[in-house]
């Protein structure tokens, strides 16, 4: 509990940190050329697995078979898995419920693929490529002093991470260590566990959401179709089921197109993105997000301080954290970039810190969606002074967790 804690408190400024911040922000953008990459950080959403609901009514049987989730073993990266004290890794009921729970054809629900598994090492080939080929900045093999690990206590995402690690750095070398949380300290993804307050928050917007026309047309012709109530038509879990299927080859349900597969995808995505910001004060987007972004933006502050002859050399170079949509999405909203699109398997966001040499005391925040560079709200520039993502994003970061998810 105190590491999840530490994890969630805004880091304490000091006054020179401050003063450099107050500086960062110059009338006219530092050339590429000044600027050095000093640190880069990458949440991912693992890649394409099983489905996690079932479609209700009667259908025929759909078989996930065994092989489409066996993890290829000596071709991949050894991992060691230990809690956030580096401890054992904690017990996750709500993946050991998944895991023992199979599918027609046995593999379990939310079970990364193969698919999947590819999707997850072509991403740390395609970081390889950007972070140590065209941008000379990580080392070729895994230093375990440049790069932090981190993942949420699934096996799906622990996996991912895995064939991102392989993808990276290869297969073979050292072992690499990857820090989970319990259930109880999770800060990677909405934690109703720990937070009633945005349980609270999730009900009542949830009750003021209310589906568009053609939406409602889809859900009331399923349910005729498939002889079940438009109750037992959850979008999310039913826009689950059919986007697994699409990915893996599957065929969709009788009578079934994908043009009502779209229509299922808008509104789940106008559903969620409701869910975390539906009240206009935005303390849902702050309780579900803000801890993810607190940690984000703790690692950017600590490099920020910490001058390159002071031991900068000694702090990560990346941070690789393994985890869900229901990340991506807040990450998203926060800074302005949602594009009203649920993020396909293996999605990912970035954020580059650099340095002006010219100016040591101006840095800047460069952000990548999919590999794509992406301009936050009101920026002229894909570089952003630090200051600026600050004032954007500081919004949502909670002082007093505990205090704020009080009911």
């Amino acid at each position: 509990a105190a590491a999840a804690a530490a994890v969630l408190a805004p880091p304490v400024m000091t006054r020179h940190q401050s003063a450099l911040l107050e500086e960062a922000a110059p009338a006219e953008a530092a050339t590429t050329a000044q600027l050095e990459l000093r640190q880069v950080q990458v949440c991912f959403r693992h890649g394409a697995r099983t489905p996690l609901h079932i479609l209700p009514g009667e259908h025929p049987r759909e078989v996930w078979d065994r092989a489409m989730c066996r993890p290829e073993g000596e071709s991949e990266r050894l991992l060691r898995i230990t809690g956030l004290d580096g401890g054992p890794q904690p017990l996750s009921r709500v993946n050991q419920r998944q895991i023992t729970n199979l599918l027609p054809g046995g593999c379990p629900h939310g079970s990364l693929t193969v698919q999947g598994r590819t999707q997850c090492h072509t991403l740390g080939r395609q970081l390889r490529q950007l972070y140590h080929k065209d941008i000379p900045f990580l080392s070729s093999e895994f230093v375990a002093e440049e790069v932090y690990v981190r993942s949420t206590n699934f096996d799906r995402t622990i996996e991912s991470l895995r064939l991102v690690l392989t993808g990276l750095f290869g297969a073979s070398g050292r072992r690499v260590d990857v820090q989970t949380a319990s259930e109880e300290e999770e800060t990677l993804y909405p934690n109703t566990r720990r937070c009633p307050r945005l349980q609270a928050l999730f009900k009542q917007n949830s009750r003021e959401f209310s589906l568009e026309e053609q939406a409602k047309r889809t859900i009331e012709g399923l349910a005729k179709l498939w002889k079940v109530t438009e109750r037992e038509l959850k979008l999310v879990g039913l826009r689950d089921v059919l986007v697994s299927r699409i990915a893996h080859g599957k065929g969709l349900p009788d009578k079934v197109d994908l043009k009502m597969v779209e229509h299922i995808d808008d509104a789940a995505t106008h559903m969620m993105q409701h869910l975390l910001s539906g009240d206009s004060a935005g303390q849902t987007l702050r309780l579900a997000g803000g801890p993810v972004m607190c940690e984000l933006v703790g690692n950017i502050k600590r490099a920020v301080g910490t001058p390159l002859d002071a031991g900068a050399d000694a702090l990560p170079k990346l941070y690789l954290y393994s985890a869900h949509d229901t990340t991506v999405i807040p990450l998203l909203l926060m800074m302005g970039l949602f594009d009203e699109r649920w993020p396909p398997f293996a999605a990912n966001v970035a954020l580059e810190l650099y340095q002006n040499l010219e100016a040591p005391e101006q840095w800047y925040i460069q952000v990548r969606y999919n590999g794509v560079l992406q301009k936050l709200p009101g920026q002229p520039e894909f570089m952003t002074p630090l200051a600026v993502f600050l004032d954007l994003v500081e919004r949502y970061m909670p002082v007093n967790f505990e205090a704020e998810c009080m009911l």
